[in-house]
């Protein structure tokens, strides 16, 4: 089997444009839009990505405010003992007083 070589078209490029609706001019036309679009798209993220950063930085606490939330967490936590045993007091002496009710309800 022979091929004609006028009526083959290896490349979208050559002058026999007969039976090729695009040519390399149109390939990289195309291609060259879908870059430019995704360089907006990555343009876009990265500005994305940077104002998160930058919002993320400005969150960060400095060290003069960790010290002063340790010391309130310290503080709480001593109230938070002192109260446990007010509770335990309490506990106790409700509880005395119930063993009395129920011993003054029984005689």
């Amino acid at each position: 089997m022979a091929v004609d070589v006028l009526k083959t078209h290896p490349y979208a490029s050559c002058n026999f444009r007969e039976n090729l609706s695009i040519s390399l001019k149109d390939i990289g036309n195309y291609k060259l839009n879908q870059v430019q679009t995704a360089l907006k798209h990555i343009n876009e993220m990265v500005s994305r990505l940077e104002s998160a950063a930058t919002k993320a930085q400005a969150k960060i606490p400095s060290e003069e405010e960790i010290a002063a939330t340790e010391l309130k967490l310290a503080d709480l936590s001593k109230r938070n003992v002192r109260l446990k045993e007010s509770a335990d007091v309490m506990v106790g002496r409700l509880d005395v007083a119930i063993a009395r009710l129920a011993k003054a309800l029984k005689d």
